[in-house]
């Protein structure tokens, strides 16, 4: 059994960058930070657990609807996902590891 990761990078822009506010319209819902949950009970591949890492100046956010229609059609392009929230450096289109 391997691991699967699917997700969206980009470089954030200024220091209000809110990242909730960008996974909430991606998701199209209200969001919450959870605790740290038991392994088995998350899964980036159900649609309302969504993983965000921020490491410095880049942000990673992980969730299968997010990145889906991009990951099954692969001639689409992220650009236009990034650009709906002012987001102009794209690190990578789609992460899939």
């Amino acid at each position: 059994m391997g691991v699967a990761l699917a997700g969206i990078a980009f470089r954030v822009q200024t220091a209000s960058f809110d990242v909730t506010q960008i996974v909430a319209a991606l998701t199209g819902e209200e969001l919450s930070e959870i605790e740290q949950p038991n392994q088995r009970e998350f899964d980036i591949r159900n649609h309302s657990d969504v993983m965000v890492q921020v490491f410095d100046e880049i942000c990673f956010i992980y969730n299968n609807d997010i990145v889906w229609d991009i990951l099954e059609n692969p001639k689409n392009d992220a650009v236009d996902l990034y650009r709906g929230f002012g987001l102009t450096e794209v690190v990578h289109g789609v992460l899939s590891l």
